[in-house]
This record gives structure tokens, sequence and C-alpha cells, in this order.
């Protein structure tokens, strides 16, 4: 893998939300190796700095983010750097209305900014080059406000590299010999005060000398004096550990602090007044139950969190993306029998769908797979695996994708494609780029409104580009579409809801029966899928679906034989 080039922001990455508002000739985003921009939630009115700002990218479009009572702070080392960043900084304040960026020298290790300056630090890729890494975190922890967080992009590897990496020059400009192991990294922010230390993102880097490098997402809070709220630990673990190092069991009403509380949101039931579950959405389960409007008013106390994602046209901020449900708010989605005109709550666009929630927030198909798109071209391009199965599982597992959507109609080609290549077939990276952008083309839904599942077309699509078919070549043609048949056999068989996981499955195990005969190389797929999101589809067909009879067949089989499985239970 060689260094990342100098490019233009990408739109994959970067949506029209991100860099419309930036002068094309400053959507510059120079070396790095993620975008902590993105990640880091930035609110209206905040304060942020950018350690290593470079050409100012990303000061660009954390200046919309915190609007014009916010402040962006960039800093860097290279004058030359800054001269570009001050001339971006002024077109693109031009196009905002208001200047809310500012642009100084400094090294990171004496950072020309006063006690409790920032609300939020970010630096992508450039605090492995810090020569005195324990000073720069002191300074990062100085300047930030209590309750504040630093959010960084950089490269890091699971054990030290050689004496040889660590010393070669070369690979330090190349953000390589600085790099700390995580437990390292893990130990300085401890030692230098912060918090709460979350890992965000990690892909696979670059490989030096046989030794592994990663690129990191990660984000520290700098502890803050704040009130508590009541939780409930509701299992599995039998006891498990806060940042703040209080031991919740299951069972218990623990009091933890609030903005704990909040980042762990997702593995802790808050508990209100009245000791209802705050945060989840569930079943009654009698017929006393509280007005609706009231169980959400008393949420929004007990997180301490206001609405913000009601209208795109309202100007507010939509504060998260959900893996399920609605992806702005987590609510049912509502499938009206008519389709009508419909605003996309990120990008605002208007879209004519049957689709929205139950509480009217819609979110177009581009927006929805945007993050996932990204994702799924990464661990493909950059994946061994031989296994359709394991492959789709490994994509599946990564929080960027959801339980259900249009997704998935770009996975199963990508997935083919990617297996295909590993195996020794004589395809390059395009191949899998070409899946993925077929694939993405196909309507969310498709299974229900146009009589055709996505994952079976997605067959079709990887077949298409395997055997170079097209309009005109009769026999590959043919074969392509007798994919697609085969696999929609198989899922239309099912008299089931959609359940993207099942669909997909079903899709690539017949891809895989029909690869010797159709594309002339045997793929496999035969890694055991442990089913982990039985609670979150209301839908799911329970010991009904055929990836739980295959797992029950399988632990069966193991059983008899005395022998164990390998499968989680």
């Amino acid at each position: 893998m060689v260094q990342p080039k100098l490019d233009i922001l990408n739109p994959v990455t970067y949506s029209a939300e991100w860099t419309a508002h930036i002068p094309e000739a400053y959507r510059f985003r120079g070396y790095g190796c993620g975008s902590p921009v993105v990640d880091a939630e930035l609110q209206e009115g905040e304060a942020v700095v950018d350690l290593g700002c470079g050409s100012g990218g990303e000061c660009f479009m954390a200046a919309k983010r915190v609007g014009p009572t916010g402040r962006v702070i960039g800093i860097d080392m290279l004058e030359s750097m800054l001269q570009r960043a001050c001339a971006g900084g002024r077109a693109t304040a031009e196009r905002l209305g208001y200047d809310n960026m500012t642009f100084c020298r400094s090294l990171l290790e004496n950072l020309p900014l006063r006690d409790h300056t920032a609300d939020v630090v970010l630096s992508n890729c450039v605090l492995n080059l810090s020569v005195d890494k324990r000073r720069a975190f002191r300074e990062i922890h100085r300047v930030l406000r209590p309750g504040g967080r630093l959010v960084v992009s950089d490269v890091v590897c699971d054990t030290d590299p050689d004496p040889a990496i660590r010393n070669d020059p070369v690979l330090h400009g190349e953000c390589l010999a600085g790099a700390l192991t995580q437990r390292d990294l893990v130990g300085l922010l401890d030692e230098s005060g912060f918090q709460a230390v979350r890992f965000l993102k990690r892909f696979p880097y670059r490989t030096v000398q046989g030794h592994l490098f990663f690129s990191l997402t990660f984000e520290a809070r700098k502890e803050a004096a704040t009130d508590t709220v009541s939780v409930l630990y509701p299992g599995p673990f039998a006891r498990v550990q806060t940042f703040g190092g209080a031991t919740l069991t299951p069972g218990p009403i623990h009091r933890l602090c609030r903005w704990e509380a909040q980042i762990v949101n997702d593995q802790l039931w808050i508990v209100d007044k009245s000791g209802a579950v705050a945060n989840r959405r569930t079943e009654i389960g009698c017929t006393c139950s509280r007005p609706e409007d009231q169980i959400h008013a008393d949420s929004a106390v007990a997180t301490g969190r206001t609405p913000v994602a009601s209208d795109a046209k309202s100007g507010q901020t939509i504060a998260l993306r959900r893996r399920f449900g609605c992806m702005v708010c987590g609510e049912p989605l509502s499938y009206a029998p008519s389709e009508s005109l419909h605003t996309c709550m990120y990008c605002a666009n208007q879209f004519v769908s049957s689709v929205r929630c139950l509480k009217g927030h819609f979110v177009c198909d581009a927006c929805h797979s945007r993050d996932a798109m990204a994702v799924m071209e990464h661990l493909c391009l950059s994946s061994s695996e031989t296994d359709l199965i394991a492959l789709m599982d490994r994509i599946r597992r990564h929080p960027a994708m959801p339980v259900h959507g249009p997704e998935h109609h770009a996975l199963v080609p990508a997935v083919i494609v990617t297996a295909y290549r590993n195996v020794g077939g004589a395809i390059g990276d395009d191949a899998i780029r070409s899946a993925l952008h077929r694939g993405s083309r196909i309507p969310g839904g498709s299974c229900g409104f146009m009589g055709c599942c996505g994952a079976a077309m997605g067959v079709g699509i990887a077949f298409s580009i395997l055997l170079e078919a097209n309009p005109v070549k009769g026999r590959e043609r043919r074969l392509a579409q007798q994919a697609t048949q085969a696999a929609l056999a198989e899922i239309s068989s099912l008299e089931a809801a959609r359940c993207c996981q099942r669909d997909s499955w079903i899709a690539l195990k017949k891809a895989a029966e029909l690869s010797a005969e159709f594309l002339g190389r045997s793929l496999s797929a035969d890694d055991a899928l442990k089913c982990r999101q039985q609670a979150k589809n209301p839908e799911c067909e329970g010991a009904r679906c055929p990836i739980m009879k295959t797992l029950s067949g399988c632990i069966k089989e193991g059983l008899s034989a005395g022998q164990g499985t390998g499968v989680e239970r």
C-alpha cells in the first residue's frame, strides 16, 4: 500500500452538506488518514482547534458546523500551509457570510492558546510527528475546557515496530516511524488526564517490512463536574467498569455522570424519575401506558438532550445516525400505499417516496448509504477473505452498516467480486468499485416495490462484471440473468418480510453454488453466520429463518459427534 495521495475532498466521504460552502479551488484535503471533523459531532457555537491544519480543509468544514457564534483555530508549523489556509479561509468566509476562522503558526508542544480555550481539539495524522507526545497531550488537555473532547485520526500499530522502522527518517515523515501502539496511546491519554477514551474507527493503513499500521479515529474527554442520572445495566456481562471507575452489575440502579451515560447510551438503560426506561422504545406490557409525548419528554430530560432533527428546513442539526429503524430517531418505518414528495433530513433534497418513519422523518438512499459505501470500498479493497459469508459478516459488523437498507444491494456484488479476486481471479480494484457503484443504483425497498430483491440483483451484477457481460453478448447476458433468477427464486420462496442479512446470505450461498459452472472458479460460502440482530429486527422470522435452521443443524451435528461446533450459542 502506498502513501495516500493529495486529493480533492471526496464527495463519497464528504457530502454536499460538508463541502458545498467551500470554493472548489480550496476543497483540498492534503495528507491524512481519516477525518475527525466528521466524527466530532460539532455543535453550533463551539470553539474548535485543528492541530496540523495544513491547507485548512477541515477548518473550512468545521466553520459551517459551528456557525457564526462558534470559532475555528487552525494551527500548523509550516508557513506555506498557513498561507494557503488563510486564502481558503477568506474565500470560504465570503460564501458563509461570516468569518469565524483564525490560523496561526506553532508546534504541538507549545500551543499559543490560553487555558480552557477549546470545546473540541481535532487532529488528522499529525500527532505521530510530535517529538514529545507527553508534552503535546498535556498541552491539548490544558487548552480544552472542562468537558471538552479530543477527536483524532492518526496512525497506530498493535505492537512496537523494529528499530529500523523507528529510526528511518523517511518513514517518520510518512507518519509511520512515530506511530504509537494503541496500548501506549491509551496510557498517554490517561496519564495526561483524559477520560472516556473511545475508539471510533480503525482501518488497515500500510504494511512496512511486515509490520502492520492502522488508521485509528479515537475520542477522549476532559473531566468536568456534572450532574448524574440513574442507570440500569442490562447485561450480558457479570460486571463492567465505567470510564470513571464505577462498577456496574445487572439489577441494581446505579448513579452515573450524565456525560458518561450519554456516551454509552446504547449499552445502558437510563431510568427516569418514574422508573421507566427513557432511552429505549419498547412495547408497553400493560394497559396503563402513559401518553407517548410524555415518554419522549422524559427521555429528553433524562439524557440531557433536546430534539435536534425535526426538519431539514428548520436549520437544526441532525445529531446521530441509527443502525436500525429511522436513521434520525430510531422509530419504525411506515410504508404508505401511495408515493408523495418528501424532503431528506440530511441533504434537504426532495424525492418521491412512500417511506418515512412514524415521526415523519425521511432519509434518501444516497444519505442512508453514504458512510457505509466508503466503509465497504475500503474493507473490500484491503481484504484477503475468500469466504463470501465471512466477508459479508465482517462488513455488516461495522458500525456504519445499518441492519436494513439499500447498502446491501451494493454489499452482495462487492463481496462476490472481492472473493473472486482473492481466490486468484484476474481482476483489479476497478471491478470491485464497479460492483459497488452498480449495486448502489438499485433503489431501497426494491424487493417490495419492484418485485425483485436487491440482493438477488446484486448476484447478477457481480456475475455480469466477472463475465464481462453487456446487452449484445448473448451467452454472458443469459448467464448473468440466470444468476439473478436463481438467487431470486431462493429468496422469494420465503413468505417473510425483508431481512437484508438473511436475503444477502441466501444470495451469496446461491452465488457460491453457481460459481464453478458460471464463472469457472469455485467460491465458498461456508462460514457459520451467527445472527446478532434478532432484537433489532421486529419482523424477524426467528426459528423459521434459514440462517437459524442452518445454525441449529450445525449445533446438533456437532453435539451428536461429541464435538464443539465453534459456533457461539
